[in-house]
């Protein structure tokens, strides 16, 4: 008598492992995702600071709005979050140790 039915492609919860991966997916996205206004260390080309927070979207989806105020009440008229992440995977952000825009001496 075999007593090993895990052969069905589940885990050991009964569950199916795609179904697995989608909870750890979820689950991770959950403990990392950030539900109150946070500093990027990023500033726009105004020399503004840039902060994200949860932003709801229609339909009950959520996404991250890009602000210029550190209680995320003023949202950028230039960056949203997608454009935030390419910028800075390019390099094209001013940050802390780079912003062109202030502490320049003459």
């Amino acid at each position: 008598h075999d007593n090993n039915n895990n052969n069905n492609n589940n885990d050991d919860d009964g569950n199916s492992m795609n179904g697995y991966s989608d909870y750890n997916f979820m689950q991770n996205l959950r403990e990392e995702w950030i539900y109150e206004c946070t500093a990027t260390n990023y500033y726009d080309e105004n020399g503004n600071a840039l902060y994200i927070d949860t932003k709801p979207l229609k339909g009950g989806d959520m996404t991250y709005g890009v602000y210029i105020d550190a209680y995320c009440n003023v949202e950028s008229e230039t960056m949203d979050y997608p454009t935030l992440l390419e910028n800075r995977k390019n390099g094209n952000l001013y940050n802390n140790n780079n912003n062109n825009n202030d502490d320049e001496e003459g």
